[in-house]
This record gives structure tokens, C-alpha cells and sequence, in this order.
């Protein structure tokens, strides 16, 4: 078996011995994020955590910040 890995495209390469016709490769899934949008929503604010309300889709998105994210949000806000 023959191995050949690409770091820059990220891809391991096989070569079977056994079926020297076949190329085998594995990768990494990509990360692909899913866009939410929320149109005039309620905003909640508690102790590091802010909640996202969007009545007309029936929509809550909950985001919980550590302490140093929390204060650099005040910053950016005020």
C-alpha cells in the first residue's frame, strides 16, 4: 500500500496493493455554518448570556458569552 498526504489540499491518498486500480481519498468534511436571519427580534440580556426572540418565526437563539467576550461586547457597544 502507497500513502500520500497533501497538506495543502488537506487529503490522504491510498494505493491499494491488492486492486491497483483503485485510489482511495480521504478528506476533511468543509464546515459550512447555516445562516439564521431575525427580523426586529425581542433582545434579553442576563449574565452573559443574550436571547434572540423572533415571534413570527417562533425562533430563540440563546448565546452565552464567557466573561472576557461579555465585557468586550459592552465595549464595542458603547
Amino acid at each position: 500500500m502507497k500513502l500520500e498526504l497533501s497538506c495543502l489540499h488537506q487529503m490522504l491518498t491510498i494505493y491499494p496493493q491488492s486492486q491497483r486500480d483503485l485510489v482511495i481519498g480521504v478528506t476533511s468534511p468543509e464546515v459550512k455554518y447555516q445562516m439564521i436571519e431575525l427580523s426586529d427580534p425581542d433582545i434579553v440580556v442576563g449574565k452573559r448570556v443574550i436571547l434572540l426572540r423572533d415571534k413570527q418565526q417562533q425562533l430563540e437563539v440563546k448565546i452565552t458569552l464567557s466573561p472576557d467576550q461579555f465585557n468586550l461586547l459592552k465595549q464595542l457597544l458603547s
